[in-house]
Order: structure tokens, then C-alpha cells, then sequence
């Protein structure tokens, strides 16, 4: 993970006309799930409480996007739950985890596959680099329709034969089994008026992915190895 701060003698705001610094950080994580635990999991989400504002730095990797997500995510770990998956400020639509792009790959009629994931219109959203390689392997090496576009809350209430995945540099693809509406109380920093659980995707203990996200993984691990050689991965900006 790179980690990039310039440096100098300076105190006002604004960048160092001296010096920057690159740290690259190489961490094991072990088996790609770890990242969220082990087991079912389970996202709270929160339904007055946003990760990022329109227009505002969600689209930014710092600290502004994960400073707000600490208390939430910790009291969402208290509760036994894996993480927490934000809406927009107005609880239009889902937009991310604390710090992974979300996807959705859902089963057609004809058996074929499409793969969902938010759009990064509203500059609310990481565009990360593991959320377009995830895109461009559906596309090219599956044949999967991709389409990124605003995904409603009140969609994932419906029972869709659904497979959704939380996908980042350290969480690699990692199954959102399900998940619980509720309020965060910032004065208190509890969570209130929790849900009942609501299943996006069946868990199997030793199979903790779906069949479609199981194949986008093992292509994903390829790339990660070097054991995909394709021309368009050294055009991923």
C-alpha cells in the first residue's frame, strides 16, 4: 500500500516546495475473507450516518474518509457484524463499505451474469484500482454485461438472486452476506433501533462465496500473481 506526505519547513496549509516522501507498505494478510473475519458476514447500515457528502472528498484515499467510520465500525464489530455498508447523505443510494468499492453480481434469466457496482459521478466513491480490475476481468475474461449506476437501498429488500461483495486492495472479494438497518447515535456513539438481519446471499461455512464471485476471484488472485498476462491491465490507470 503506498503511503505518499511531502515535508519541509512550512506550517501554513499548502504543499512542500522542499521535499515528498513514497512509503510502500507490504502487508500478509493470509486468505483473501480474513480482512472482514472469518464466519457470515454481516454489515450494519446505517440510516443517519454517511461516509462522504456530494462533491466532497469520498473520492479521495486520506484520512477524511476513514477518521468519520471508526466509532461506527467499531461499534458494528461489538455487535458482531463485519462492517459497515454507507448510503449517500440523502439515503438514496448504497455507496461503499468503510474503505472497499461494493459490487454486485447479479444472475440474468438466460443464466448469463451482470455485474452492478455505484457509479463515481457523485465524487462520493474510491476509484480504486481493485473495483476496475474487478470491472475489466467480468468484462473481457467472463463476458459479464457490467454497469455502473446508482444501486437503492430498497433493492436489496427484494430477494434478487444476488451474489454482493465488498472489493479493495486488503479485502480482495469479500462476501456481504447480509445486513442490518439502524441509527447511529453520535452524541452516544451506539448503535440504536437495530434491524433484524436481512440475507443478500446464501453463507455455506466452507464455501464462503457464491459460484460467480468464486470465478471473479480466482481471476482476480491470477492478476495479483502475475498469472494473467493481458495487454489491458498496464492500461489501468
Amino acid at each position: 500500500r503506498p503511503n505518499w506526505f511531502n515535508q519541509g519547513p512550512k506550517m501554513h496549509v499548502g504543499n512542500s516546495d522542499e521535499m515528498y516522501t513514497l512509503m510502500m507498505t507490504a502487508v500478509a494478510i493470509g486468505r483473501v475473507e480474513s480482512y472482514f473475519g472469518k464466519g457470515k458476514k454481516t454489515f450494519f447500515v446505517p440510516i443517519n450516518a454517511f461516509r462522504a457528502t456530494d462533491n466532497g472528498a469520498g473520492q479521495t484515499k486520506g484520512i477524511c474518509n476513514y477518521g468519520p467510520t471508526i466509532r461506527t465500525n467499531n461499534r458494528a464489530h461489538e455487535k458482531g457484524m463485519s462492517g459497515v455498508l454507507y448510503m449517500d447523505q440523502n439515503c438514496d443510494r448504497m455507496e461503499e463499505t468503510l474503505a472497499s468499492s461494493v459490487i454486485i453480481i447479479e444472475k440474468n434469466e438466460d443464466g448469463s451474469y451482470t455485474l452492478r457496482t455505484p457509479k463515481l459521478d457523485h465524487k462520493t466513491i474510491l476509484d480504486s484500482i481493485t473495483r476496475k480490475t474487478v470491472m475489466e476481468l467480468a468484462k473481457t475474461e467472463l463476458d459479464w454485461k457490467v454497469i455502473q449506476g446508482d444501486i437503492r437501498p430498497n433493492e436489496l429488500l427484494e430477494g434478487k438472486d444476488w451474489e454482493m461483495y465488498a472489493c479493495g486492495t486488503g479485502a480482495g472479494l469479500a462476501p456481504i452476506h447480509a445486513i442490518r438497518f439502524g441509527e447511529f447515535n453520535n452524541e452516544s456513539g451506539e448503535i440504536e433501533k437495530l434491524g433484524e438481519e436481512i440475507d443478500i446471499m446464501k453463507y455455506k461455512e466452507k464455501q464462503i462465496h457464491g459460484p460467480a464471485g468464486r470465478k471473479l476471484l480466482e481471476l482476480l488472485l491470477k492478476v495479483r500473481n502475475g498469472d494473467i498476462d493481458k495487454g489491458w491491465l498496464t492500461k489501468v490507470p
